[in-house]
């Protein structure tokens, strides 16, 4: 057997290993995002509904205040009542007063309008609380299975290219271009199962067959150029 072979097949087996490492190490902080960006919503969304609360609650008074207001006007339009003369005078503030009314009647129709929502979104936000609570410990559970995850795969993808730089220190020169060349288009060794190219699926000629099984030079795919490397059935089945 050619001894780069073995080596070749070792080393793109670690490169597929670092390259999965690459990836997912990558994936991790975006993933990180998307749980922080989630809580960040849950956030969001239950402050919103307190600032539409405190909004409310600020309404509710403002119209209190107004309606108080009013009110002193009333009592100020009756106890001029009792001092006019003519009965136009007297029409006149019986109207101002029945204006005032209407408009504390609409201030308590708001008030009421906001005490029905207020009940409604403060249970709401009773709910939404709870719910965020328990949000924050799962994310903060969730944060710590990603960091460590990260640290244990950024631990692997140092071996990994340790092991890569021992292997490539054992395979020539020529063999290890050919490989970096080939590997622009992964596989670039190709193992030959059942008679095929397992990098292209297609069938060998019985003559190049037979001059695979020893695995004794360096040879490529006559229709994909992979570098080949031979299975015997054996090995295969087992």
């Amino acid at each position: 057997m050619h001894p780069d072979l073995p080596l070749l097949m070792e080393l793109q087996a670690v490169d597929k290993d670092i390259s999965h490492l690459n990836a997912e190490i990558a994936s991790l902080p975006r993933h990180l995002a998307a749980i922080e960006a989630r809580l960040k919503s849950h956030v969001e969304q239950v402050e919103l509904d307190k600032k539409t609360l405190a909004a409310h609650h600020k309404e509710r008074k403002d119209c209190e205040r107004e309606i108080l207001v009013i009110r002193e006007k009333i009592a100020k339009y009756r106890e001029q009542m009792q001092a006019v003369k003519t009965n136009d005078q007297y029409r006149a503030l019986q109207h101002e007063i029945d204006f005032a009314e209407t408009n504390i009647k609409g201030f308590e129709e708001k008030i009421l309008e906001k005490m029905v929502l207020d009940e409604e979104l403060e249970g709401a936000v009773k709910k939404a609380q709870a719910a965020l609570d328990t949000e924050k410990v799962t994310v903060e559970k969730e944060k710590a299975v990603v960091n460590t995850r990260t640290r244990k795969d950024q631990a692997e993808l140092a071996r990994k290219k340790q092991h890569r730089h021992e292997i490539v220190a054992k395979v020539s020169e020529l063999s290890y271009s050919e490989y970096t060349r080939l590997s622009r288009k992964p596989p670039a060794v190709a193992e030959i199962r059942n008679n095929a190219c397992m990098g292209c699926r297609v069938r060998l000629r019985p003559q190049a067959i037979n001059e695979l099984r020893s695995n004794s030079t360096i040879r490529y795919c006559e229709s994909c150029h992979r570098i080949q490397f031979f299975v015997a059935e054996a090995a295969s089945a087992s």
